[in-house]
């Protein structure tokens, strides 16, 4: 296969995995994950991109969606991402695994890597063209044996149950009741939770009567069809400006339709941030103590409009 570098895929891919580990500093590893990144052909599983996009650090998206103004339906993951939640995760050779979100079917390839020939690997994702697609591009990797079901992910599949891991690829805003009932005690959950609009993957351990929380780090994914717990507005009529707010949260946007156009006022908080305070935990902070703390995104053309004064 030509590329533009001259590079051979296989080299792409051991770069793409080096650079990763090289960049990753939170101390996330496992050699068996790094292993499966390095042999799955994620190219494969991107027809379609340049071989450069496929090896790429970064989400690709394989499913527009209709509505310009709205997250794309379907995309393969950033590598990184995909790497840190693996590790996360911890699949052992045997195990009984069910992933949330199809997409193009390269995570559930990298599931079944892990698993081995005796592990069984589940995918499903709620829209038929999307399983459609994971389902051919397994099959033309030799991932025939990976079950593909189209369904909503919050039910689960309990005629394949118990699990002994479970991982969503889509942003959740809760944990839904049938994942409590079909991962087993002792299992693993590996989850996107959405909060004050951004996603945190969050590795729970299963016990009796609880899940444990042992790892945590920020992310991003789409959020998944069907839960409502997220609210979302513009504040202004061309649609440039929005924010994104829980719905335990008593936000008005309208009550912001003039802040574009008012003369800036400055307010301090009063709160003070370390010189090598992560963004990441600055947020979760203001965001579980301070109730309004929301999420605000801008195009460039609210930016370029604004005048000196705002």
């Amino acid at each position: 296969m030509n590329t533009t570098t001259g590079a051979s895929p296989e080299d792409l891919r051991n770069r793409l995995v080096d650079a990763i580990l090289k960049e990753d500093l939170s101390g996330l590893r496992d050699s068996r994950v790094e292993t499966a990144m390095r042999t799955v052909p994620r190219h494969a599983f991107l027809p379609d991109a340049p071989i450069e996009e496929a090896y790429a650090n970064k989400s690709v998206t394989i499913k527009e969606n209709p509505d310009e103004d709205a997250l794309p339906l379907s995309c393969a993951s950033q590598p990184d991402v995909v790497h840190f939640m693996l590790v996360q995760l911890a699949v052992r050779e045997g195990d009984n695994v069910f992933e949330i979100g199809a997409g193009t079917g390269y995570n559930a390839a990298l599931l079944k890597h892990l698993t081995g020939k005796s592990g069984q690997v589940t995918t499903c994702d709620i829209d038929a063209d999307v399983t459609a697609y994971a389902r051919r591009t397994l099959d033309a990797n030799g991932y025939e044996d990976v079950r593909v079901v189209t369904r909503d992910g919050a039910l689960g599949a309990q005629e394949f149950s118990p699990y002994d891991r479970m991982i969503a690829t889509v942003g959740m805003w809760d944990l839904p009741g049938a994942w409590w009932d079909q991962l087993a005690v002792g299992g693993r959950l590996v989850v996107p939770l959405r909060w004050r609009g951004l996603s945190r993957a969050v590795a729970f351990q299963r016990e009796e009567g609880r899940m444990r929380s042992d790892s945590v780090k920020m992310c991003g994914f789409l959020p998944v069809i069907g839960q409502d717990g997220e609210r979302d507005d513009y504040i202004d009529d061309d649609r440039l400006v929005r924010l994104y707010w829980d719905e335990d949260q008593s936000i008005a946007p309208e009550l912001l339709r003039d802040a574009l156009t008012r003369a800036k006022s400055v307010v301090w908080t009063g709160v003070t941030v370390g010189p090598v305070e992560s963004f990441d935990g600055v947020w979760l902070r203001l965001s579980a103590t301070e109730r309004v703390t929301c999420r605000i995104t801008a195009k460039l053309a609210a930016v370029l409009t604004s005048s000196p004064a705002t």
